[in-house]
């Protein structure tokens, strides 16, 4: 006969053992195992003084149902179906804003485009009017630098009077 504690050590490994649950929290188990370590245990170990009593008169209690959750298939695929659906959902919305995204940078580019061309047109503009405010500004200077050297030369030349 097995001691009790070497059985609940035996839980414990399989346990440690078990496998991590695809959903939820919880790990995987071999039911059956668990429950021959549990009739086990029973057998070494009766809950109660009446149970002793009566274990030995009738026979012995049926296996323990197994303390894992049903597998409802239809239920886990339609769990799968909707997370697959919520990924391709988030996939699109991603799709979606990554378009949006790359739609705004061919407009900004456009705008970058233009804004630039506007740029050069205002300053070929500004530069025609400079270089015309320029040139009249020269050609005032130049006609008052004729009037200045005129009347240097009409200063300069010799006075000759004219009477009558």
């Amino acid at each position: 006969m097995e001691d009790i504690e070497d059985l609940l050590l035996q839980i414990e490994e399989e346990l440690d053992n078990g496998k991590k649950s695809f959903f939820g929290s919880g790990v995987t188990v071999d039911a059956e195992v668990i429950v021959n370590i549990l009739n086990k245990i029973r057998d070494v170990y009766p809950l109660t003084p009446q149970r002793a009593v009566s274990a030995k008169k009738t026979a012995p209690p049926p296996p323990l149902r197994p303390m894992v959750p049903e597998f409802n298939q239809a239920e886990e695929t339609q769990k799968a179906s909707n997370i697959v659906l919520m990924a391709q959902q988030r996939a699109d919305q991603i799709l979606s804003e990554h378009n949006i995204v790359h739609q705004a940078q061919r407009e900004a580019d456009i705008i970058r485009q233009q804004a630039a061309e506007h740029k050069t047109k205002v300053l070929n503009e500004v530069r025609a009017e400079v270089n015309e405010l320029l040139g009249d500004a020269q050609r005032k200077l130049n006609d008052a630098l004729n009037a200045i050297n005129g009347a240097l030369t009409n200063n300069n030349a010799p006075y000759v009077s004219t009477k009558i």
